[in-house]
């Protein structure tokens, strides 16, 4: 069944709609006085960023394209290039409000 908790691309893949993501965020928090809304954050507790991740299960290759292409520089260093590599992944609801495809927008964060 279609609905909008889904993002169809045009190239035909259905994605988690980010945008319907960070919806059910501020519905959740509906009745709290004062909600902030932040990228993807969305927070009823002042001074904190509380955001919906989903975590990633498998190893990204842009994530080892970049280790790769950093690895002999003088920065970053050597252990924080193997922390990158190794850190958990997640991915988290971040279109841009203006943009034409910000229920497919999703940001890659780590830990």
């Amino acid at each position: 069944m279609w609905n909008d908790r889904y993002a169809k691309t045009d190239s035909g893949e259905v994605l988690m709609s980010a945008k319907r993501s960070k919806q059910d965020i501020a519905y959740d928090h509906r009745d709290c006085e004062e909600l902030t809304k932040d990228g993807p954050s969305v927070s009823n507790i002042p001074n904190w960023d509380i955001v919906e991740a989903h975590i990633v299960r498998k190893p990204l290759p842009e994530i080892q394209h970049w280790v790769d292409r950093c690895r002999g520089r003088h920065w970053p260093p050597a252990q924080l290039l193997e922390a990158a590599r190794v850190a958990p992944c997640f991915l988290v609801p971040s279109g841009h409000p203006d943009s034409d495809y910000k229920r497919e927008e999703w940001r890659l964060a780590r830990t």
